[in-house]
């Protein structure tokens, strides 16, 4: 080798070493910072999710409050940095859908890739949850009407299945009348406007006491007083406070259900208000009435549900035999029933279509004057509250037979039925697959 050319090579290793040099802080960069993104990635994707399970959460809980919106929004916000998101996420909630989507993103400085002008990686995600009705569980043998529409020919008033539940504002306490509901026995009781016959407990001709079921009145609202008043005749004023809700749930309006299809009768019923239905509760599902017995059964039971939180099945269409007119050929129909109905065990008798669940606190059972069971705290009184109002009232006797208490909002957890979501107080909150 000539001197000339070992003095052109000099200097070639340093080259070399300066790209080795850069060569391995660009891998370094991939291997350390990629990891360090690809956790930031998976942190966003935790705190989306937090954030819309929170947010959605929310939304069901206070449908009814006039600033849920922008409270959903700070609570998904909120949720979401506190897992780690950066301030503030993106937020999109939709009351008339019932979902929240949360967009978040985590920004994490980089160690080796601002040699090469990244100094920091912040990944995005997206998530998006949703109110929906619940498939209940454990759920008692009691129908409770979504009080929205007339339904089988019965007056169920109501709006959109809504009831008022232990949230809400008019409740001043869970023994406040506002709060409270009564169901009870569908035979027996005051009917006003009826006529009295010789068998009957003959006085004023507007209480005498009848063989028939219940059937509660229309209320009409006074525009100047803002007052209810129900109307005659032949009809039960079950508005125990003339708020226009209907506290007094009887007759078409609620009914023993026949869970299995297998008609098991009383004894079978008393193992469900002890234990609960064993079996997932879809909604969509029609299941017939368990006739030939009354609320005297739950009262053989009643020291398992006094105090309690039970599952009640909640109903918006009956069908006085088996439901047989699809939908499309005569939509509101009594016994119309859905493509995704659920026919299996219906009978050719009565039957009612559950549309969701509710969760319903027992307060107080009255098995006669006098005589009652009521949960720890409950006001020291001879009667339960509600019952003494029930006959204060007019509309049921003494010795009428009452189970008592108030809906709940809250999460039942667990799968989402299919449909609508329906605010009778239960749901359940889901993560759904985004877009």
């Amino acid at each position: 080798m000539s001197m000339r050319r070992y003095i052109s090579e000099q200097g070639q290793t340093m080259v070399m070493l300066v790209l080795g040099i850069i060569a391995f802080v660009a891998i370094l960069a991939l291997v350390l910072d990629g990891g360090n993104a690809y956790a930031a990635k998976r942190q966003a994707q935790n705190a989306a999710d937090a954030g819309a399970l929170a947010g959605a959460t929310y939304m069901c809980k206070n449908v009814d409050e006039p600033n849920v919106i922008a409270n959903t929004i700070d609570t998904a916000n909120n949720y979401a940095k506190l897992n780690g998101a950066d301030d503030p996420s993106e937020v999109d909630a939709s009351l008339s859908n019932h979902t929240v989507i949360v967009t978040a993103s985590v920004t994490k400085n980089t160690f080796f890739a601002g040699v090469i002008g990244f100094d920091q990686v912040s990944p995005h995600a997206v998530a998006k949850a949703g109110c929906r009705t619940p498939v209940g569980m454990g759920v008692l043998p009691v129908a409770w009407a979504c009080r929205s529409t007339v339904v089988g020919g019965l007056n169920v008033p109501g709006d959109n299945c809504a009831q008022i539940k232990i949230s809400d504002p008019i409740c001043s306490g869970p023994y406040d009348l506002d709060c409270t509901y009564i169901l009870m026995d569908s035979v027996k009781v005051k009917e006003k406007g009826k006529p009295c016959n010789p068998d009957a407990n003959v006085g004023d001709p507007d209480y005498c006491y009848t063989q028939n079921d219940l059937v509660c009145s229309e209320h009409v609202r006074d525009p100047l007083t803002n007052k209810c008043t129900y109307v005659y005749p032949n009809t039960t004023d079950c508005d125990l406070n003339n708020d226009c809700i209907d506290e007094l749930m009887t007759g078409g309006a609620r009914s023993w259900l026949d869970l299995d299809g297998y008609g098991g009768g009383a004894s079978e019923l008393t193992e469900w208000i002890k234990n609960g239905f064993p079996d997932a509760i879809p909604p969509h599902k029609w299941i017939p009435e368990e006739s030939g017995v009354a609320t005297s059964i739950f009262h053989t039971a009643a020291s398992y549900v006094v105090g309690e939180d039970v599952v009640l099945p909640v109903f918006n269409n009956i069908c006085d035999g088996y439901p047989n007119i699809p939908v499309s050929t005569e939509l509101g129909a009594a016994c119309t029933y859905g493509p995704g109905d659920d026919r299996t065990i219906a009978g050719t008798n009565m039957n009612f279509h559950i549309i969701t669940f509710s969760q319903f606190h027992v307060t107080c059972v009255q098995s006669a004057k006098n005589k009652l069971i009521a949960e720890p705290g409950y006001p020291d009184n001879k009667n339960c509250l509600g019952h003494e109002a029930a006959v204060t009232n007019g509309s049921i006797d003494d010795n009428d037979k009452t189970i008592e208490g108030y809906f709940e909002d809250v999460d039942l957890g667990g799968y989402g039925g299919p449909g609508d979501f329906f605010d009778a107080g239960a749901f359940t909150v889901i993560l759904i697959p985004y877009p």
